[in-house]
């Protein structure tokens, strides 16, 4: 079987994107021809050049991103939908399938797919509503987005229960499937090699417990609360890590210097998912997410981990067995003091991490749940 699979476009760090390569090696080991359609905006170039021996082609195409009224704009533009079409119906492929961030990202090429005559679906990572994320012009961009997907009928990917939820209550009439995301199961002495190197480059040495994490330092993330919820421990003979980089990286590094933690901001990394095992504690205070690759990465990796209740986070931890989930200041401090000074917990929540992300959330069951999908759109 052929596919294609579709970027939307938003940009060549984040986890949602991430989501196409990890999904195109995994139906790649399956046998699949993968296509990997990217547009040409320059934010995609290094993308584009992460997809290594993966097929890609890049296409003309102004995303939801580049809009001022977002989904509003891209379902009026009329001209790239038709455009889009015609790309669509010469692709030599038998699915095609569009990556949208949130539901209401990427209209107009689910609006060409369905267009194109060929079997479609789209997978949707997060399932708030842009009323809800406070975004300008929200009620009626979710309006639309209701409109547009529910005239569709369409059979859509929720990467999480929660999404999925959150999209029935949105959307209507349209076919859900919740297949969780998935990451590919890491060396473990790469692992181990990784963690010496991180922790030499990083001048912590094995007495130093690291706190960290992986992604964008935007408000999304959460980032000052790794600050302050350590700095509210108490605890000394510590060390902030942030794998990644953002907007908000100036305003991080003031808040950690103003409460004497120090901290290293990595920035992006390619080898991230072997990078956070130079981490001690894996720490994730988001306040909204689908479910996060970096969460995966990090339970492969054996680490302990203290995250926000956001979504599919919920869903990927048990508390207390494979992490601790927070629900309020107190709850952090707690968790962390705990973890910053037991090591016997920190191990044992690991080991049960590492085997749960084993069971359930590897790039191979997510690829043969979605090629599973793939022969339903074509009946």
């Amino acid at each position: 079987m052929k596919v294609a699979l579709v970027s939307s476009g938003s940009g060549s760090r984040g986890g949602g994107e991430l989501y196409l390569r990890v999904l195109a090696q995994g139906l790649m080991a399956l046998g699949y021809d993968v296509l990997v359609l990217i547009p040409d905006h320059p934010r995609m170039d290094e993308f584009a050049t992460q997809m290594g021996a993966i097929p890609t082609r890049r296409f003309a195409f102004c995303t939801t991103y580049d809009r001022p009224t977002r989904a509003l704009g891209a379902w009026a533009d009329l001209r790239q939908r038709r455009r889009l079409t015609g790309l669509f119906a010469t692709l030599d492929v038998d699915v095609l399938h569009i990556n949208q961030q949130v539901a209401e990202d990427a209209l107009d090429l689910v609006l060409a797919a369905a267009a194109s005559g060929k079997p479609w679906l789209s997978t949707i990572h997060v399932g708030h509503a842009a009323r809800d994320l406070g975004a300008r012009l929200g009620g009626l961009r979710d309006r639309v987005t209701a409109h547009v997907l529910g005239r569709l009928r369409g059979h859509h990917i929720a990467v999480s229960t929660a999404t999925c939820q959150q999209l029935t209550a949105r959307l209507g009439p349209v076919t859900l499937h919740p297949v969780p995301n998935g990451v590919a199961v890491p060396d473990p002495d790469a692992l181990t090699r990784a963690r010496a190197q991180a922790r030499a480059d990083w001048g912590v040495d094995d007495d130093t417990i690291v706190l960290g994490t992986v992604g964008r330092i935007a408000a999304q993330k959460a980032p000052l609360a790794l600050v302050d919820h350590t700095a509210a421990t108490g605890q000394t003979g510590v060390q902030l890590v942030w794998i990644g980089d953002g907007d908000l990286r100036d305003s991080l590094t003031a808040r950690a210097a103003k409460a004497s933690l120090p901290l290293h901001v990595d920035g992006w990394r390619d080898d991230a998912a072997l990078r956070l095992a130079g981490l001690d504690i894996f720490v994730l205070p988001s306040l909204f997410e689908g479910l996060p690759l970096a969460l995966l990465e990090a339970m492969h990796a054996g680490l302990p981990i203290a995250a926000s209740r956001a979504d599919g986070i919920a869903e990927a931890l048990t508390h207390p067995v494979t992490g601790l989930m927070c629900d309020s200041d107190d709850d952090w401090r707690d968790a962390l003091q705990r973890l910053i000074t037991d090591q016997a917990l920190r191990l044992r929540l690991g080991a049960a991490a590492r085997a749960a992300a084993e069971d359930r959330f590897s790039a191979a069951a997510m690829a043969r749940a979605t090629a599973d999908l793939y022969a339903q759109v074509q009946r």
